[in-house]
């Protein structure tokens, strides 16, 4: 029995259906699902009629076009060219028409970035030809090039190739022309990863940077790692309250600084997930599970918080969300970002690297307070072990461990 998978965007439809023994499939322009549902009646129909006796093929004809057409299109063997090799660019293509619904919108560019990237290694690959060696191969090429004078790093390298999997696992899935990939990344051998810096304070890292011989991109690398202490938290707070910008952003960024939310657990907030009664506000994140669309975690409100959101809602311009354009339609975090930039551009403050670092720092604080390890970490919705990167800021605990000596 025919089946279609139709592309409202392009306008066609893939039909599948079964003849002499072997499945074919063929893309066919179409005006609507209900048009490609027609289409299949059609070959079904044709299919029967041949298997009766009431149609027959003629010689040198494609059965493919001949069933589709319904028995009316006769097209010789001889002029139908051989079929052309699915290249990786043909997955990326049929992987952006069907891609997951619920990739977020910083996903799916980072994957088109990552399939650039790829295709700049091998811009006409044959799918059929990519096995465990030639993504060996990818590894070895990009390990060797330099990114702003700096090598290529394993976790970058290992990502594209994992963005790479997914998507062609994904189209696998729904095609009969493609296998899924043979390779998996625990078989390949990646250069060395590089460690990052743990979590570091204003102070030291000004007193790396004195002391020279850093280059531009190992000064960025510094500002990355950097935590404000508790005083400093509160003048940003109020430099970003002075300078202005759109409503939301200086709640925007009281909610990350005193809850650790990430930019886009920000930019989905909703009004209802404050529960201002019970002192807690719902954060949904999409990093815990990657099976659902949504997980949520528990976060206590700071005081200061919820006179800051209370203020905030009580002239919300409407809508379900907490923060939104004037529209009262979600916040795009990359609208956020830019006015983030803007309300800190020619400040001191302009190293400070969006809106991730009142994430470190409220970790740091709490850690750096002596807080029990596993709230900070149901507090900030971990996913993976980052502790590391601020235990050093507990020395009391450290110097107690160490006293036993």
């Amino acid at each position: 029995m025919a089946s279609q998978q139709f592309n409202p965007k392009t306008g066609k439809a893939r039909v599948f259906f079964r003849y002499g023994g072997r499945q074919c499939n063929r893309i066919v322009k179409v005006k609507s699902v209900r048009a490609a549902d027609a289409l299949c009646e059609t070959i079904d129909q044709t299919i029967a009629d041949l298997e009766r006796g009431r149609l027959a093929l003629p010689p040198d004809t494609d059965p493919v076009t001949f069933i589709i057409s319904g028995g009316t299109v006769v097209q010789c063997t001889a002029q139908v060219a051989a079929p052309k090799a699915l290249t990786l660019a043909d997955v990326f293509d049929r992987y952006r028409q069907d891609a997951p619904p619920h990739l977020e919108q910083s996903t799916r560019r980072m994957q088109e970035i990552h399939f650039r990237r790829v295709l700049e290694v091998f811009p006409s690959k044959a799918v059929k030809s990519f096995d465990k060696a030639t993504a060996q191969d990818y590894v070895s090429r990009r390990s060797k090039q330099r990114y702003r004078g700096n090598p290529i790093q394993r976790e970058t390298i290992a990502k594209e190739l994992k963005t790479l999997r997914q998507a062609w696992s994904w189209v696998a899935t729904r095609s009969t022309d493609l296998s899924p990939p043979t390779f998996a990344l625990k078989e390949l051998s990646f250069p060395k990863a590089k460690e990052r810096h743990p979590f570091m304070s204003w102070p030291q890292i000004e007193r790396e940077i004195a002391r020279g011989g850093l280059a531009e991109d190992e000064v960025k690398e510094l500002w990355d790692c950097l935590w404000l202490d508790r005083a400093e938290v509160r003048e940003f707070l109020e430099h970003v309250r002075q300078t202005g910008g759109p409503p939301y952003l200086y709640r925007m960024v009281c909610f990350a600084a005193y809850t650790g939310a990430r930019r886009s657990e920000l930019c989905r907030s909703r009004i209802a997930d404050w529960r201002f009664d019970d002192k807690t506000v719902k954060v949904r994140q999409k990093k815990r599970d990657k099976e659902k669309t949504f997980t949520y975690r528990d976060v206590p409100i700071h005081p200061k918080l919820a006179d800051v959101i209370k203020e905030w809602f009580a002239d919300h311009p409407g809508g379900r969300f907490a923060f939104c354009r004037s529209d009262r339609e979600e916040l795009n975090w990359d609208t956020a970002t830019y006015h983030l930039k803007q309300a800190l551009k020619g400040s001191k403050w302009e190293v400070v690297r969006g809106f991730h670092v009142l994430r470190h720092s409220f970790a740091s604080n709490l850690a750096a307070a002596g807080k029990d390890q596993r709230k900070i970490d149901r507090w900030m919705g971990h996913s993976t072990d980052v502790r590391w990167r601020y235990q050093h800021l507990r020395p009391d605990d450290q110097q107690e461990d160490i006293g036993v000596l």
